[in-house]
């Protein structure tokens, strides 16, 4: 006999991997103040072709007369990648270090990341990229 109910039917949808560096820390623009600087502070990648990769470098300084700790987080998509990809800098006083960002589009569109950068004692610096 039939009781003239459906059945309902859950499906798990898979959980997206905490990553506790992103969800846990919040990110700026540097401010004029910062004893970092980002050279330059946004990148704008222009002339690309699609599927070539583009590089394009930013320049991190530190000002300060001390070193600090940084730690880099690469962009999320696909799109772009970084030389050196969740890496853990120690910045020394008066030097800096390079971030060669590559960008390989597969199609024309609109493309927008950042690199997220932590710095011991200051505060965390987001570099956007489009």
């Amino acid at each position: 006999s039939s009781s003239g109910k459906q059945g309902v039917i859950y499906q798990r949808l898979p959980m997206k991997p905490v990553n506790r560096l992103l969800d846990t820390k919040y990110y700026g623009t540097r401010s004029h103040d910062s004893p970092v600087a980002v050279v330059p502070p946004v990148v704008h990648i222009q002339g690309f072709q699609i599927k070539k990769t583009t590089r394009v470098t930013v320049r991190l300084v530190n000002y300060k007369s001390k070193p600090m700790r940084t730690h880099i987080v690469a962009p999320s998509s696909p799109y772009f990648g970084i030389n050196n990809e969740h890496k853990k800098v120690r910045l020394v006083a008066g030097i800096s270090e390079d971030i060669e960002i590559e960008f390989t589009p597969t199609e024309w569109r609109y493309y927008y990341d950042c690199i997220r950068i932590q710095i011991e004692g200051v505060e965390n610096i987001l570099i956007p990229i489009h």
